[in-house]
């Protein structure tokens, strides 16, 4: 068995029930390259570890553990950054510990685009949202009905939610993030401006991964429940959005004010403060936007208790 091509992160911290499916979803992909599996244990306190001990010993050509024994992210440790140096394909995916892929062809599917399209900076595709409550898949992150290209100004506005984590596949050179894009505190979002900025971002629609929906303690369970908690995500994240100002061609300036536009006015829906959305700064971006987000907007600022009984927030 030679180098591996690709490079698998997977993620977890406390998820004893989810990572073996997460792993033999992982471990059963055929593809006419060797590939490894980093699977990076964040200190778990539950049985994670002990489960990924074992497929490692299944799976030793493929599962290569990081098992650490304090927790590395409480800490402000960015996980894709400080695993770098473990990663050694041309290219890298990832899937974290409580999801899972679909389709064993993913990897070579991606890989052999990723090799006929040396200008495509980033393949992504479909991903099934799996209710973890309910048992069953309900709803996909799927922006598109067809396979095409998404601009930079597309992803911008859309943001991380855009396309699923465990549906990237990207090449290690473009791995490591600039500086500028390093205090977004949060992962996707970041990485999928950098990339569209410096190559194609190519989309299939095919629905090769599921997004696990409803594990208590993961970040969306965190901030949806937590009003403040979203709304500081949501200002912080404009800030970062106009952070690029200078980063960016300056042909995306107006899609930049757009993207940070979209989050402040969001914030401001959570607090209520209808007269400074259609009136304050931005008040010349509301005006563009589209009627249905108009109302999600006015039902957010005049309905809180409905919007947070939707959302699952105290």
């Amino acid at each position: 068995m030679g180098l591996p091509l690709v490079s698998v992160l997977c993620i977890t911290f406390n998820q004893e029930k989810y990572i073996a499916q997460t792993l033999d979803s992982l471990v059963s992909q055929k593809t006419n390259f060797p590939f490894e599996v980093i699977v990076h244990d964040d200190a778990s306190t539950d049985g994670t570890s002990r489960i990924i001990k074992e497929y490692e010993k299944r799976h030793p050509n493929i599962i290569k553990p990081i098992l650490q024994k304090e927790n590395q992210y409480s800490q402000g440790k960015l996980i894709t950054q400080l695993c770098a140096p473990y990663l050694s394909g041309k290219y890298f995916a990832i899937c974290e510990g409580d999801d899972f892929w679909l389709n064993d062809n993913k990897l070579q599917i991606q890989f052999d685009y990723m090799e006929d399209n040396p200008d495509c900076s980033l393949c992504v595709h479909g991903v099934k949202k799996y209710n973890n409550h309910k048992k069953k898949f309900e709803g996909k992150i799927a922006p598109s009905s067809i396979e095409r290209d998404f601009s930079l100004e597309e992803i911008l506005i859309e943001g991380g939610g855009l396309f699923g984590t465990n549906s990237m596949f990207l090449r290690m050179d473009d791995y490591l993030l600039p500086d500028e894009y390093l205090h977004w505190g949060m992962g996707d979002y970041p990485r999928y401006v950098y990339l569209a900025s410096i190559g194609r971002v190519h989309y299939l629609p095919g629905l090769y991964a599921a997004y696990r929906v409803g594990v208590e303690g993961s970040w969306s369970d965190r901030t949806q429940k937590k009003k403040a908690i979203y709304i500081e995500g949501l200002r912080r994240t404009a800030d970062c959005i106009n952070g690029l100002y200078g980063v960016l061609d300056e042909s995306y300036n107006q899609a930049i004010r757009k993207a940070a536009a979209i989050r402040e006015t969001i914030a401001l829906s959570e607090e209520g403060k209808w007269k400074e959305i259609t009136q304050g700064e931005y008040s010349d971006c509301f005006k563009q936007y589209d009627l249905l987000f108009k109302i999600r907007l006015f039902v957010r600022c005049k309905a809180p208790r409905i919007t947070g009984y939707i959302l699952g927030r105290k």
